[in-house]
């Protein structure tokens, strides 16, 4: 597992905004908090919980990860190493790794579950337009964009369901939306409204594919595999995931770069890196480990490198 994830280099995911760092220092994952800006950008008044906590004492506070292991539903977990800002802190927590963007799950979901009122009335308001679920306006209103890179998506095939009274169209056209770094106390979050893109063929979708255009040359990519939802984290294993892919790429020229690449089956972000920039790239399903429940072939997110603060 190491070998597919680990590099001794800091994160980019982290609410610098706020002043907070997510840092890995060879085994162990350190989020660091600077909760004296925090605080004083939002004001204690505006926080109830903000009241109870003396930024002065808390000026360089950690949270550690430590002794990570893999679970049966496909996650890495994490045991908490030293006490946390929390009253009654949780000792182990679900951590996706990858070579720039890492977190621990439980400070990432978000606040809007599938199925509730809240969710129903946010989602139509924000992730709709004329019928239909797409890339809005929404997300550079009230949220900070990590990449914002895919201009268009197309697909072989993709699924689309109606749950909730809610159409869910798993095209994958938000796949680089998966995180957004929120303006508010949540910081940094995974977005409610991004889904996977799900295949649609027969079993588990071998030869099927997506193919993302670009609005700028990119060598680097990180994708996360599977069907992966914080909130509903039984969904990784009950769906089918990659196990082989087939990448092929297109430069501004029109070089075509293929490679085959293989996915542990675990929740992480796989770095996969062309040898030429590339405007255009296929994903396509080779082999695929099959799911518990469903045989739908899923991919949660296509994420690209930030710049470094």
């Amino acid at each position: 597992m190491k070998k597919q994830f680990i590099s001794e280099a800091s994160i980019s995911l982290g609410g610098y905004e706020y002043g907070n760092v997510y840092k890995r220092e060879k085994d162990l994952l350190c989020i660091q908090y600077n909760l004296e800006t925090t605080i004083d950008k939002l004001g204690c008044k505006e926080l109830e919980s903000a009241e109870k906590i003396n930024p002065l004492s808390y000026r360089s506070k950690k949270d550690i990860f430590s002794d990570f292991h893999l679970n049966d539903n496909g996650y890495i977990y994490g045991k908490i190493v030293n006490e946390t800002l929390l009253s009654e802190p949780i000792k182990e927590v679900p951590v996706i790794f990858g070579d720039m963007f890492s977190f621990s799950i439980p400070g990432m979901t978000s606040w809007l579950k599938i199925g509730t009122k809240d969710y129903d009335e946010w989602f139509r308001k924000y992730a709709y337009e004329d019928g239909k679920y797409c890339r809005t306006e929404y997300f550079n209103l009230c949220n900070k964009i990590y990449c914002d890179i895919i201009d268009n998506v197309n697909s072989s095939s993709h699924l689309v369901e109606t749950r909730y009274g809610i159409k869910f169209d798993y095209s994958g056209i938000c796949l680089d939306l998966f995180l957004t770094r929120s303006r508010d106390w949540l910081q940094d979050g995974i977005n409610p409204y991004c889904f996977p893109w799900v295949e649609n063929a027969e079993g588990p979708g071998i030869g099927e594919w997506i193919e993302f255009e670009l609005d700028s040359p990119q060598s680097i990519t990180y994708i996360l595999n599977g069907f992966v939802d914080g909130n509903r984290m039984h969904l990784y294993k009950a769906n089918s995931r990659i196990k082989e892919a087939e990448f092929t790429g297109w430069t501004e020229k029109g070089k075509e770069i293929k490679q085959n690449v293989h996915f542990e089956d675990f929740v992480y972000f796989k770095t996969v890196q062309f040898s030429e920039p590339v405007t255009r790239f296929r994903i396509t399903i080779k082999d695929a480990y099959l799911g518990d429940k469903w045989q739908d072939t899923c991919i949660s997110a296509v994420m690209f490198p930030v710049e470094r603060k």
